[in-house]
């Protein structure tokens, strides 16, 4: 009888094997209403729904993942959640009708843009003292961008061709930047390591570049930008930015390294919020005409699926782990869940009326992957003329996730399949057969679930 040896599985050990989801969960603005739903994060479910002031649009959630803040446009203020508790905390007014909005890396400031005022209001989040800052006659800003380290604002107005650069310690106007060959700026995103702004041109179909050490327009990307530039995602390790072109079903790409567009994407009908998977693998694009999502491989930058969503998909977030895609659907007051590792719809959540947007808050950290003990013993078959080896691996189904069946694997690369076993026992039992009489064996054993993989225990056989 051969020696057998067991282990715990304590990693994924491949891209094939996905993380356990992190918690937290998804929030959602229901505009035509006056409160915030939440989504668990493990359950598909909304299992809180936080009141705010009428109308609630945008929000932006604090680095240490402990509060939301909600602009609500119906009595221009701006409502704080708490995330541990998922209760409203807070509401402050504004005194401006509030648009989009940014907080700082520390969390101690909130800008929030004025669509229809010349001012932008920083909220002190320790006292709630909110100080308007004048950005200038005829100038109309919905969207900011801050800095990683939060020292400056970046706020794009569309009336006047111009990015308006604000401090974020004395919340005042250092400078303004002309946007140079396009016209009508409107959103701005700061790379990651904060070295540059890129800023959509909606009227005039193109996209600037702003050097944020010397705040100055480096160029102005016009050539196979599409028309209507809007919402701009870049990956989180900064060498590609994707412009949803609203008016043409594109999507551009941009080498930030050379500041030229690579790629031209065809997608669905009006593209809109688009978002990069946290880990940087796709880009989800929210197709508001036709009600779909056009799934984006970054490392071809093709449309790798298109998945079948709600009426009027409007604006996309990655959980925090990568696993999931959350798309409001606006017209039908639904959300929907989309698992990454399938590119499916996992869950349709009914929300508020008329969700907006989407934000994901909670824990970046998954807790470790189920665990179960694994067993393998080599037997033989005798025949009449010859004797057959084979190792016999047996395992107890883990209690923490449902898999729908597990995949046993002769390498730690996951890419040796030695075959596939249904779940549904409590006792799992795998045979490998024609092996060799006194050699090593190991083998892997992952559970596959209806979103996600997991590397469940190894075992090898001498």
């Amino acid at each position: 009888m051969k020696r057998y040896l067991f282990f715990l599985a304590a990693a994924a050990l491949s891209f094939k094997v996905a993380l356990m989801a992190a918690p937290g969960g998804a929030y959602i603005s229901n505009n035509s209403g006056s409160d915030v739903s939440v989504i668990n994060s493990t359950t598909n479910v909304v299992d809180a729904t936080v009141p705010t002031q009428a109308a609630p649009q945008f929000m932006a959630v604090t680095s240490d993942q402990s509060k939301v803040y909600v602009t609500n446009s119906g009595d221009n203020s701006l409502s704080v959640i708490d995330i541990n508790t998922d209760t409203n905390i807070g509401t402050i007014p504004l005194g401006i009708p509030p648009f989009f909005l940014v907080v700082t890396s520390d969390g101690s400031k909130v800008f929030v843009a004025g669509a229809t005022s010349t001012d932008i209001a920083a909220v002190d989040t320790a006292s709630s003292v909110v100080t308007l800052i004048n950005i200038g006659v005829g100038t109309n800003v919905e969207y900011l961008a801050v800095t990683p380290d939060g020292t400056k604002v970046y706020a794009a107005s569309q009336t006047t061709d111009e990015v308006i650069v604000i401090d974020a310690s004395s919340l005042t106007v250092i400078t303004t930047i002309p946007t140079g060959l396009a016209t009508g700026p409107r959103y701005p995103v700061v790379t990651p390591d904060g070295s540059k702004v890129y800023v959509s041109n909606s009227t005039g179909a193109g996209v600037s570049v702003i050097d944020t050490l010397t705040d100055t327009l480096l160029t102005t990307i016009t050539v196979n930008i599409g028309n209507s530039p809007f919402i701009i995602g870049i990956t989180p390790d900064g060498t590609q930015a994707y412009v949803a072109n609203i008016a043409d079903g594109t999507v551009s790409v941009i080498d930030t390294a050379t500041d030229t567009v690579t790629d031209v994407v065809i997608v669905g009908s009006t593209p809109f919020f688009l978002s990069v998977l946290t880990d940087g693998s796709k880009v989800y694009v929210p197709n508001n005409g036709d009600g779909t999502v056009s799934v984006i491989d970054t490392s071809s930058n093709t449309v790798v699926a298109t998945v079948g969503v709600g009426n009027s998909p409007i604006t996309t977030a990655s959980s925090r782990d990568a696993s999931k895609v959350y798309v409001t659907n606006q017209s039908d007051a639904t959300v929907s869940v989309i698992a990454t590792l399938s590119d499916t719809v996992l869950a349709t959540v009914s929300v508020g009326f008329g969700p907006l947007f989407v934000v994901t808050a909670g824990s970046s950290t998954p807790p470790p992957p189920p665990q179960v003990n694994v067993f393998g013993l080599q037997e033989q078959n005798g025949f009449l003329l010859q004797v057959e080896y084979f190792n016999k691996i047996t395992w107890n189904a883990p209690t923490s996730i449902t898999p729908l069946y597990y995949i046993v694997y002769r390498d730690a690369s996951l890419t040796n399949v030695a075959g596939t076993v249904p779940a549904g026992s409590t006792t799992l039992v795998f045979e490998d057969h024609n092996r060799k009489k006194n050699t090593a064996y190991s083998y892997y054993i992952v559970a596959v679930t209806a979103s996600d993989s997991f590397l469940i225990g190894n075992v090898t056989i001498e």
